[in-house]
């Protein structure tokens, strides 16, 4: 079995997206959104309920650390843009952090990993992907 470092999680909190990170090496838990939030009540308790279930140490400090998520602005709708480039980040520094001015980019991106079309364009409100 591998044993990972760190684990990385994106968290539904109603009508907004966040980041939960367990780093195994520091015991922490680290949460960030791209609004400033805190994370809801029942976090810890259900990570660690988590942690039990796939028989993982749940020794991990009680508190959050913040994680380093860009800030929105409120009505942007990029929460869940912002949380998986925030993830990708951990994972590839190389990966450009989502700016306000980038987020066309990191949406049609996103768009054509998660598509697996090359080319994705917006006609008239509509949209059209081509496959090479």
């Amino acid at each position: 079995m591998i044993k990972f470092t760190k684990k990385l999680g994106i968290i539904q909190m109603t009508n907004h997206w966040g980041v939960i990170e367990i780093d195994f090496t520091n015991h922490t838990f680290n949460f960030g959104d791209s609004l400033n939030l805190t994370p809801p009540r029942n976090t810890l308790t259900v990570l660690r309920q988590w942690l039990l279930s796939v028989g993982e140490k749940t020794e991990m400090q009680t508190n959050f650390s913040r994680l380093d998520v860009p800030f929105q602005g409120p009505g942007s709708g990029s929460c869940g843009v912002i949380a998986v480039n925030t993830i990708e980040r951990a994972v590839n520094p190389a990966i450009p952090k989502w700016t306000n001015e980038t987020s066309a980019y990191h949406r049609i991106r996103y768009l054509k990993l998660l598509t697996n079309y090359e080319q994705v364009c917006i006609v008239k409100g509509m949209l059209k992907y081509i496959r090479h």
